[in-house]
């Protein structure tokens, strides 16, 4: 009998080279890599430009927002004034895009407001909103001034207190230095009461009122380098009751000022 000739292989050896076959097929090319390697890079790089133009585009109406409403401020665009978004944005050197974010914000702060015709205005303060916010700064700001008591560096207490001093060394008729003004002693005693939100309540209101900072009234401003001494004073002590009370009483003197200056206005009519 002739024996039939049997081939023997390994076992698995063909599932190992259609896996390896497979695998090679399956595996990509070179030229497949590259092309979604620079397919990704593409994607990165359009991701990064569109992060970097609206950082630009943010700083912008940073920017247009800080000087739009320092011209507010300042009463460089007095109330009732029209704002002419091509002239704003000649006059800051910036397109309309970051422009308009300003506004958007300076209207939601109710600085800025549109009339029913669509044209833009600075905003009048009516005499009863500005009374309503003073009484509510009133019991803001005393509060903070209690809270802040004893928790300001003494080198600070001393930096206020010079300026004030030199305030009232001046002539009745000499310019007031820049430097000396309202906000730095109720903006460090805002920060300084450790509450962010009592702090930004008081930022919020303060902005709203600052037409009529003490600069702008030249005969209040010997009496309010006085009020700032006492509340410096109590601050320094570390007593939080006197704070609370020299705060108010500065407060309530401002509001008596305006009241009367409105009055005298409407009188003169």
């Amino acid at each position: 009998m002739t024996a039939d000739k049997t081939h023997s292989r390994k076992p698995g050896a063909g599932a190992t080279r259609a896996g390896a076959r497979s695998a090679k097929a399956s595996a990509p090319s070179a030229r497949a890599k590259a092309v979604a390697s620079r397919a990704q890079k593409a994607v990165v790089d359009g991701v990064d430009k569109e992060v970097v133009e609206a950082d630009a585009e943010a700083s912008l109406a940073e920017r247009a927002h800080r000087a739009l409403m320092g011209m507010i401020l300042s009463g460089e665009l007095a109330p009732t004034e029209v704002i002419t978004e091509r002239q704003i944005a000649l006059q800051l050197g910036i397109s309309r895009t970051p422009l308009r974010e300003a506004i958007r914000r300076l209207e939601g702060a109710r600085l800025l407001e549109r009339q029913r015709s669509g044209m833009l205005v600075v905003r009048a303060l009516p005499i009863e909103e500005y009374i309503s916010i003073l009484d509510v700064r009133r019991v803001l700001e005393s509060e903070a001034a209690r809270l802040a008591a004893g928790q300001i560096a003494p080198e600070e207490i001393a930096r206020l207190r010079n300026r004030a001093e030199a305030v009232l060394a001046l002539p009745e008729d000499a310019p007031l230095p820049a430097a000396a003004q309202d906000e730095d002693l109720h903006l460090l005693i805002a920060d300084a009461a450790g509450n962010p939100v009592l702090e930004e309540m008081i930022l919020g209101l303060r902005t709203r009122t600052s037409m009529f900072r003490f600069g702008r009234l030249p005969s209040r401003r010997r009496d309010v380098m006085r009020e700032h001494l006492a509340i410096l004073d109590a601050l320094a002590a570390g007593n939080a009751q006197a704070a609370r009370e020299a705060m108010e009483q500065h407060i309530d003197q401002v509001r008596a000022t305006i009241i009367a200056r409105l009055s005298d206005s409407h009188r003169r009519r």
